[in-house]
């Protein structure tokens, strides 16, 4: 079958090879053309490279080759070429005190290499933390552009068919709008980033903090069908106060119940999580206070 082990092949792997190892904030490469192999030498050990120079992929070099790499299986096998040969590693080490900003760069400085020496028989694949990362932030703002519209408009739609009013319809976004808002400009004093984590915090916001301002409502729509009477701004502003005065305690009680739920992730030992945890029941409380007044 098709092996990794051709003339076309290793030189692909050896020039990306060498452009990697010339991009900033890299510290080393290493891959199936420029690792060691220890060869014995009038009794003495000396290191040449595993790939020969003037490797031309003939039959007999390619028989050289997986010789030597059956020979120290452990050292190559699945650490520089798969198994089944059908795929060769190239790791790249990189300066640990790279910045997320400089490794994304790296990362598209290496994808832009993969791209120039990608060809029909041979593809690139990219793995490890850095690239998780990059694709972590990727996906965290394609949800916050896409999720929260579609989030609010489901909450909105729900609120005009429940209520049939359009300030029945607002007033409850209002306070989530608010209270989302204060939040991230919390978040941002403070200097927190977005984590996988963290970053569903509008979402959450928006359709839990919603309730509180839905309670309010419904309560006070209650009382203005069992009201008898012609509708005054004294009366208006009476059925309002007595609403309310009837709701703050269940109100209060559900709004409790769920920043309780959301302090308990304060005791998970990973931080990000931690920062959930303080900023959803915190926008939660501004929520529930927002409801109320």
């Amino acid at each position: 079958g098709p092996t990794i082990l051709t003339a076309d092949s290793v030189s692909v792997i050896d020039a990306v090879t060498r452009e990697i190892e010339a991009t900033t904030n890299v510290d080393k490469v290493q891959s199936l053309t420029n690792v060691d192999y220890i060869v014995g030498i009038d009794g003495g050990l000396s290191a040449e490279k595993l790939v020969p120079k003037g490797f031309d992929g003939s039959s007999a070099q390619i028989e050289e080759l997986r010789r030597r790499i059956v020979d120290w299986s452990s050292m190559y096998k699945r650490l520089i070429v798969s198994e089944d040969f059908k795929a060769a590693q190239i790791v790249v080490s990189i300066n640990r005190k790279v910045t997320p900003e400089q490794s994304s760069e790296l990362l598209r400085a290496v994808n832009a290499i993969c791209q120039r020496h990608s060809s029909a028989g041979l593809s690139f694949r990219q793995a490890g933390d850095p690239v998780l990362s990059d694709l972590a932030k990727t996906y965290m703002k394609h949800d916050l552009i896409a999720l929260i519209p579609v989030v609010t408009v489901v909450v909105l739609l729900s609120l005009l068919f429940a209520f049939g009013s359009i300030e029945g319809m607002l007033l409850p976004l209002v306070t989530v709008v608010i209270s989302t808002s204060w939040v991230l400009g919390i978040m941002a004093i403070f200097h927190l980033k977005f984590t996988v984590i963290s970053s569903c915090l509008p979402v959450v916001l928006i359709a839990v903090g919603s309730a509180y301002g839905i309670h309010v409502l419904s309560h006070y729509y209650d009382e203005l069908t069992a009201g008898a009477g012609p509708l005054t701004r004294e009366r208006h502003t009476e059925l309002v106060v007595e609403s309310t005065k009837k709701v703050v305690k269940p109100v209060f009680l559900a709004g409790i119940t769920t920043i309780a739920g959301f302090v308990s992730n304060l005791t998970s030992p990973i931080e990000p999580l931690k920062v959930f945890s303080i900023f959803s029941s915190l926008g939660v409380t501004i929520a529930l206070i927002l409801a109320l007044t």
